[in-house]
Formats: structure tokens, C-alpha cells, sequence
């Protein structure tokens, strides 16, 4: 879903819910057509192949197409950007031997080029702004679980950017400047041993931040995120939140696992629907503070509607004798963490997901 919302696939559907809405009415109308086979579920997700008439379709497409470059799980292990159109607008390499990318010359660009998915491969090696001066129009970028590393100001010529994915790039200590991708709606380095992020405050586009297990001991500003609608950071050695999350107006999921927050400064955010906690000991207050009446009476948080989690953290605000905890009570659903908290916002793992945009051309 991540990659549809990079692509534009869902239109001008707003808001978490409707997109996730929206994205499985098409999933379900492309199996109930037998376009598409369901074969497994995964930590909770359904995982779903093409109909092999499709498939074969798809790669008869693929041919007299030259806008896509399609080789996942392929176990290659060289490849050379000659074997590509220059009018290329999507290539898929996912998964397959790739230790090394071949070199690009400055004087070779592909213009069109809008989706670059190289996660799932060996790749140990470092990128420049050189490199991806050669894809100026990358809307998607996926490489994760790959060894990359990234110059400062790597990413910072990809203008029209609008998903990062570089979940577990186990070396990737440092994240380049992200000033300049104005577009961006996805951030994803949950896994990754980035202990700073570099300021968020242009990224006034994004919806989806996930920093989960990553060694960040405290946020940078969110300020500036106008649009955020889910911010996960499970895992992250986090004291408290920056206060900026009061204005977070369109913000309704927040996932705080197994961190290690012990206080939070009054962070009220009436607009979230959703708070994931699981595993956090040390809470002594919880997130979000009640709100009083015109007669001062406690009032429930006006949009929450679910609280999911242990309660491994109720005890304390007992304690404290948290005025919150009758609501928590009764809004509290006890289940085990999920294997990847925002599974929910990613729908459906899809093998070879972005074919379908030239199937509904």
C-alpha cells in the first residue's frame, strides 16, 4: 500500500482508514476477477500471486513494453543498466545476488524512471548524489534489507520522492539530509542503526513515519509534519515526546512499543484514534491527557477509540492515581504485540505488486 500511495494509485482518497479502505476494495475486486490467488498468510498478512494467465501476460507486456524491467528472486548477480530502455518507468530487482550496482555515467539519465526496488539483495555499498542523479523523477525507493550506506546528501537531489523504504539496513548509521524531498509520504528506517534523524521540519507531506528499533534516544521536531497520520516508534530508547505532537492535528495512530518512556510533557493530541503500547514498564503517565467540560467535568479524549496492548504499564498509573485509568480500563484491548505493528498499514505483501499499474493502464 505504501508503494500505491507513492504511485498515486488511490487518487485523492484521504486519510489512513479511507486509503487502506479504498486499496482493499481493489484487492478484493482483482481476486474476486481471479486476477489475483491467494497462497499463505504471513505474521498476519495475506500474501497474494498473480493468476498465472496474468503472469503470463504481464510478461508478454513486460516485452513489447520497455517501461518495465521486471527480474525478482531471480538469483542474479550482475546486471548492467544497458539492458534498460531509457524510457524505463519502473524496475523491479528485489530479492535476487546483487552485491554491487554497475556504474552510471553522469551523461546517461533516465528521465522517466518513477519506482527503484532493490531490497531483499547483498548489497554492501555506499551511494552519492551522483548515483541518484540519474533517476531525477524517483517517486518510490525501496532498499531494504541491503547493506547500503548513504552520503549526506545522497537523496537530497530526488525532488519528487514519495516513499523511502530502508527498513534493516543493518549499516546504515546515518540518514542523509532529507530537506529536499518535499513529496516524501513514506519514512521507513524501523531496523536500521540510525541513533539521529536530520530535521523533519520541510516534510510537511508526510503521512507515515516509522523509526521503530532504531537506537533514537529523542526525536527531532515534528513540527512541521502537517500531514503525519502514523508515527511508530517501537523499540526506540525514547525518555518522552517532543511536545510539537500536541499540533499533530491529523495524526490517529501512534505505536510506542517496548520503549522506555517514563514521562510525558502534557502531549495531547485529540485527533488520534489508536495508541499502540506494549511492553513499557517504566510509563508514568500516559500519552494523551483528559479534557474537561464547560461544567470541569473529566471528559473521555474526544477521537480515541481504541487502546491496544499488555498492561504492563496500568499498574504504574494506578499508582499515581492517573485520573485516566477508569478510561483505560474500559478502552484497553489486551493482545499480544503483532510481528510488524504497522502490518496494518501496509494491507497486503504482493509479489511483484507493482505489475498492476500496467495491468490498469
Amino acid at each position: 500500500m505504501k508503494n500505491w500511495m507513492g504511485e498515486g494509485l488511490l487518487g485523492d482518497v484521504e486519510g489512513i482508514d479511507e486509503k487502506l479502505g479504498e486499496a482493499k476494495e481493489i484487492m478484493e475486486e482483482l481476486k474476486d476477477a481471479s486476477l489475483l490467488e491467494r497462497i499463505a498468510y504471513e505474521n498476519g498478512e495475506e500474501i497474494v500471486k498473480m493468476h498465472p494467465i496474468v503472469w503470463d501476460m504481464a510478461v508478454k507486456l513486460e516485452k513489447e513494453n520497455p517501461r518495465l524491467f521486471s527480474k525478482p528472486c531471480c538469483t542474479i548477480e550482475k546486471f548492467s543498466w544497458e539492458d534498460l530502455c531509457e524510457n524505463v518507468e519502473r524496475v523491479s530487482l528485489m530479492s535476487n545476488n546483487l552485491k554491487e550496482l554497475p556504474s552510471l555515467s553522469s551523461a546517461f539519465k533516465f528521465h522517466k524512471l518513477s519506482t527503484l526496488l532493490l531490497q531483499g539483495n547483498p548489497l554492501d555499498i555506499q551511494l552519492d548524489r551522483d548515483f541518484f542523479n540519474n533517476f531525477p523523477n524517483l517517486q518510490i525507493l525501496d532498499l531494504s534489507d541491503t547493506r547500503v550506506r548513504l552520503d549526506s546528501e545522497a537523496l537530497s537531489c530526488l525532488k519528487h520522492l514519495a516513499v523511502l523504504l530502508l527498513r534493516n539496513c543493518i549499516h546504515l548509521t546515518c540518514l542523509s539530509s532529507l530537506s529536499e524531498l518535499l513529496k516524501l509520504i513514506v519514512l521507513d528506517v524501523s531496523g536500521c542503526p540510525i541513533a539521529e534523524l536530520p530535521s523533519l521540519l520541510k516534510l510537511e507531506s508526510l503521512m507515515v513515519l516509522n523509526v521503530s528499533d532504531c537506537p533514537i534516544a529523542e526525536l527531532p521536531s515534528l513540527s512541521g509534519l502537517k500531514e503525519l497520520m502514523v508515527l511508530d516508534a517501537s523499540g526506540c530508547p525514547i525518555a518522552e515526546l517532543p511536545h510539537e505532537i500536541n499540533h499533530l492535528t491529523k495524526l490517529v495512530r501512534l505505536i510506542l512499543s517496548r520503549t522506555r518512556l517514563m514521562y510525558n510533557a502534557d502531549a495531547t493530541s485529540w485527533s488520534v484514534e489508536e495508541i499502540g503500547i506494549w511492553n513499557c514498564p517504566q510509563l508514568q503517565k500516559f500519552l494523551i491527557s483528559l479534557w474537561f467540560d464547560d461544567e470541569q467535568n473529566l471528559v473521555d479524549p474526544p477521537n480515541l477509540k481504541a487502546i491496544r496492548g499488555d498492561d504492563s504499564w496500568l499498574g504504574n498509573l494506578k499508582r499515581n492515581s492517573d485520573p485516566f485509568v477508569p478510561f483505560l480500563e474500559r478502552t484497553l484491548i489486551k493482545e499480544p504485540p503483532p510481528e510488524e505493528l504497522t502490518s496494518r498499514y501496509a494491507l497486503l505483501t504482493l509479489i511483484y505488486s507493482t505489475d498492476f499499474k500496467v495491468l490498469l493502464d
